[in-house]
């Protein structure tokens, strides 16, 4: 006696659950998608922070110490320009940790919902994390595995798609295109003026363009949900993709199921040889 009824019927209520869930993930990004990101605002608003904690700390005692081993303010008002740029260029490069933070999350929503939702869980290999291990299973259904493969290991890179838009308003930092020259009677007390008004303006521009662009994690987040969704769900033949692959890996999707379906598929044979020896028997 084929199973194919009972695994019909398993797939038809595990096939709503996992995409109503996944569409319910997808709902929620969609609904934040026009707003800023939280964690991209704290760790920007920290940068910030730091940035002018390291501007608090210059003085007039510390631009002198330079000047006296430097013999020149020119040089000296060089050497903050070029610290201060590079420091916060640097700060800025950890945005990218947050970034790829932010998509791990709405990756890992998808994800969990196909352990959960999708009952999954089940096909994971002990030693390998349930991404790989479900990866490993759809190998022989490329239409699967391939757009859950590019989602999982999707990730953005700070320096292209930030840095040139932070990095063109550093130049007023820049020795060569500086907007305030010193003039022949300068002091420490103007370049610690000039230093500071300079940074200043500099993070200004920059929380400028940062408004600009403090939706796109967001929005990136959602496209690349809705896109993996599209694929696996709405794509043509998907359903019967998964279909394939749901009764490949019945026994360890609905364990219990099939070990009480087996016990009585075995009691069934077992019946069926008594009742073929006792015919035999009466004959």
């Amino acid at each position: 006696m084929t199973d194919f009824p009972l695994f019909k019927s398993l797939f038809n209520d595990v096939w709503q659950e996992l995409t109503n869930a996944c569409q319910q993930h997808l709902k929620g990004l969609d609904q934040a998608r026009n707003l800023p990101n939280l964690s991209m605002q704290e760790k920007f608003d920290s940068i910030q922070e730091a940035c002018r904690r390291q501007l608090a700390s210059l003085s007039t005692q510390t631009i002198e110490l330079t000047h006296h081993s430097l013999g020149s303010y020119n040089k000296t008002y060089e050497v903050y320009l070029n610290e201060y740029r590079t420091f916060i260029t640097r700060e800025f490069l950890t945005l990218g940790d947050t970034l790829n933070q932010g998509l791990a999350q709405a990756k890992q929503g998808i994800f969990d919902r196909m352990q959960q939702e999708g009952r999954l869980k089940g096909v994971s290999e002990k030693d390998l994390p349930f991404e790989e291990s479900l990866l490993r299973e759809m190998a022989i259904l490329p239409d699967l595995e391939m757009p859950l493969r590019w989602f999982k290991e999707f990730h953005v890179s700070y320096l292209g798609s930030l840095h040139f838009k932070i990095r063109e308003h550093l130049d007023i930092l820049k020795p060569d295109f500086i907007f305030i020259h010193l003039s022949r009677d300068a002091s420490a007390q103007d370049i610690l003026l000039y230093i500071t008004n300079s940074v200043e303006d500099c993070l200004d521009r920059i929380q400028e363009e940062y408004e600009a662009w403090a939706k796109d994690l967001n929005k990136m987040s959602f496209a690349l949900v809705e896109e993996v969704l599209d694929q696996l769900f709405r794509a043509k033949n998907a359903r019967d993709h998964w279909e394939i692959f749901y009764y490949r890996h019945r026994t360890m999707i609905w364990p219990e199921t099939y070990q009480g379906w087996s016990s009585k598929q075995e009691a069934l044979k077992q019946g069926q040889a008594q009742l073929e020896q006792l015919k035999h028997f009466l004959s």
